[in-house]
């Protein structure tokens, strides 16, 4: 993105400047041109999306890197999903579960909206779980509660590695639900 940025801004000092010697050359005031700011969009390549999560009670193979998110689309109903790691997956491998109404999105998960507030106004944050391979893993039905997130079909589980592993390197885990 930053690359395109500066192209934009290069090709916007490029067009001021030609505005600038046509101006001179007629005797004329350049106009004043306001910059064009660019969209921000998501980088599509950082998301794949995933046609299931697979099976239900079968567990699934996923290979992955640091930072690279993978989303599916959520089962309708009360479910439980989990992840466990493999004999050489490193056990310092760090990953994130984000329940949303986007694929790729970690927001919502944390969001107002997502949230559950329990005994003592304690607020809980059902739609998003991080830590280990063995400790990873999101609940969810229609209705949620302080454990279980509330979701409907046309939602999306979100996985992505955060640490534990070097930079462009794979590592495997295995996720079911059921």
């Amino acid at each position: 993105m930053s690359s395109d940025r500066e192209c934009l801004v290069s090709v916007q000092s490029q067009l001021r400047s030609i505005e600038t010697q046509i101006a001179n050359q007629l005797g004329t005031t350049p106009p004043v041109t306001p910059p064009v700011t660019p969209p921000v969009v998501p980088p599509a390549s950082g998301v794949i999306t995933h046609q299931s999560l697979g099976p239900q009670g079968v567990a699934q193979a996923l290979t992955s890197q640091l930072g690279v998110i993978h989303a599916f689309p959520l089962p309708a109903g009360a479910h439980t999903l989990s992840s466990t790691g493999l004999p050489d997956t490193p056990q310092e491998l760090k990953l994130e579960w984000a329940i949303s109404k986007v694929a790729g999105d970690f927001t919502y998960a944390q969001s107002t909206a997502a949230s559950v507030v329990g005994r003592g106004g304690v607020v809980y944050h059902p739609c998003a779980q991080s830590g280990g391979v063995e400790s990873g893993g999101v609940k969810w039905n229609p209705t949620g509660d302080t454990g279980t997130c509330k979701a409907a079909a046309g939602m999306f589980v979100n996985m992505r590695f955060v640490s534990g592993i070097p930079a462009n390197t794979d590592a495997t885990i295995t996720y079911s639900w059921w």
